[in-house]
């Protein structure tokens, strides 16, 4: 297999969103209950004005089939709501972006899917990217 070198950027932001969508799969209920499965247990919730994180990574379109393309975002609100956000809005918000040092692609022995594992820097830490300010207009997320 050829070596290909593919930049992923992690990024988190903390903010008041006035609206976020987020879906939740509740967990296997015995081991070994395939994903495709936890499709019927997953529910879509929307808040206005909740407090959150959110920290996501954009999979690039050489990776299809491998793994879903576009923004991955995890969502966790400050009274512990979570999910994988669906679409957000944001008034004034702050992202911290970061580069991992290294991402490994891991195909799971005996199964037809794949591990994904990010390392590298803290967000806070000294290879931290800087702030940048979130453009309203680039806020909204579609699936």
């Amino acid at each position: 297999m050829p070596q290909v070198d593919i930049l992923f950027v992690s990024y988190r932001s903390r903010a008041k969103f006035p609206s976020m969508a987020v879906r939740m799969i509740r967990g296997q209920q015995h081991n070994g209950k395939p994903l495709s499965g936890l499709d019927s247990n997953q529910r879509a919730s929307y808040y206005e004005v909740i407090e959150s994180s959110i920290v996501g990574i954009p999979v690039p379109r050489c990776l299809a089939g491998v793994l879903v393309v576009g923004h991955h975002l995890h969502f966790l609100s400050s009274d512990c709501k979570r999910g994988h956000g669906l679409g957000l809005s944001a008034d004034d918000a702050m992202i911290e972006q970061q580069v991992p040092n290294f991402a490994k692609i891991r195909k799971k022995k005996g199964s037809g899917s794949f591990d994904v594992v990010f390392g590298g820097y803290p967000f806070n830490g000294p290879r931290s990217n800087s702030h940048m300010k979130v453009d309203p207009r680039l806020t909204k997320i579609d699936k």
